[in-house]
């Protein structure tokens, strides 16, 4: 089966009830002038494209108990599984974001087939932008910002945003229902499923919510880019940390002699390897093998409330109406 939206013709593969599209980009890849930016928006196509296998995972350290071994910068992609008997009313859609500690994982890490054709539902899996490359904060990004969603530090959210905005404005073409959209995720992707209750930025993207073995934690705006005050408060390196870092080792000049410019370009322009392995000699909140610890989640007031996703679920003030169910995973390693 194929099927035709803005930015292109894109076969699928079928098979045992279900079609799966994989690999469907649905923002311009976060590279060169675009890392530690908003996901910008892709060009229209009429390209056809066989959309026939998975993108590689987000830039992240190889991990065995996520089979990863080969990721990429270039990552803000999703895969769609339908069931091939599309009848003629228009489909539930499910949103699947993936855990991992938000510093691994992959949106094709489960096959999500089964599910779609089990249930008659639209599964999407995306691609979201993990660790320091996905949440990273500093006053030069912030003053080199071309709008404001680029003074966020949340760019893995922004990312899922720029997913569910793909999901609205394409999801009919695969036989969905952009009215009946269920984000849901599981460990970190469960605190990302929290981030956008709560964000100012996804009203009207979804309907209904499921947060499996996850929370309703974010860290403070100060604390993810000065460091926490008290060390019982880290949840990893803050990104003036690794500013510090990157000087003492000489991979930058002294700070004080670079404009926001110059340190925001050195920033885009240093290799994603010398950045992960500058991470890996700082501060940890978590020792475990393969788990480098940038802050995540933070209280930006742009993608997340400046006042953090629990206070402004329990005020009310920005969280989306939506029905919302909350559990654990059983045998989650498994």
């Amino acid at each position: 089966m194929s099927v035709v939206i803005r930015q292109g013709h894109y076969q699928g593969l079928s098979g045992n009830g279900v079609t799966e599209y994989r690999g469907i980009p649905y923002a311009l890849p976060p590279l060169g002038e675009h890392r530690f930016k908003a996901p910008r928006p892709l060009p229209e196509g009429d390209n056809a494209v066989a959309a026939d296998h998975y993108p590689q995972p987000s830039l992240q350290m190889k991990n065995p108990l996520m089979g990863v071994n080969e990721s990429s910068e270039d990552c803000l992609y999703l895969n769609v599984w339908a069931p091939s008997d599309a009848g003629s009313e228009p489909k539930p859609v499910m949103v699947w974001i993936h855990g991992g500690a938000n510093v691994w994982g992959f949106a094709g890490q489960y096959e999500m087939g089964r599910l779609a054709q089990s249930q008659d539902v639209i599964v999407v899996g995306i691609n979201y932008r993990l660790a320091m490359m996905g949440w990273f904060g500093h006053p030069a990004l912030a003053a080199t910002a071309e709008n404001e969603l680029d003074q966020s530090m949340n760019f893995g959210t922004l990312d899922q945003v720029a997913a569910l905005q793909w999901v609205q404005d394409n999801i009919q073409a695969f036989g969905g229902n952009p009215d009946n959209v269920t984000v849901f995720g599981q460990s970190a992707g469960a605190f990302n499923v929290a981030a956008l209750i709560s964000s100012p930025l996804t009203e009207g993207l979804f309907h209904k919510a499921i947060v499996q073995s996850g929370g309703f934690r974010s860290t403070s705006y100060k604390d993810a880019v000065d460091g926490p005050e008290l060390e019982s408060r880290r949840r990893g390196a803050a990104s003036k940390e690794f500013i510090a870092h990157l000087v003492e080792t000489d991979a930058l000049p002294p700070v004080e002699t670079l404009s926001p410019e110059q340190l925001a370009a050195h920033l885009r322009a240093m290799p994603a390897s010398q950045i992960f392995e500058a991470y890996k000699e700082l501060p940890v909140a978590i020792d475990a093998a393969g788990l480098i610890n940038p802050v995540d989640i933070s209280d930006d007031g742009i993608a997340v409330p400046s006042e953090g996703i629990r206070s402004a679920l329990i005020n009310g003030a920005e969280m989306r109406d939506v029905p919302l169910m909350i559990g654990t995973t059983r045998d989650e390693f498994k």
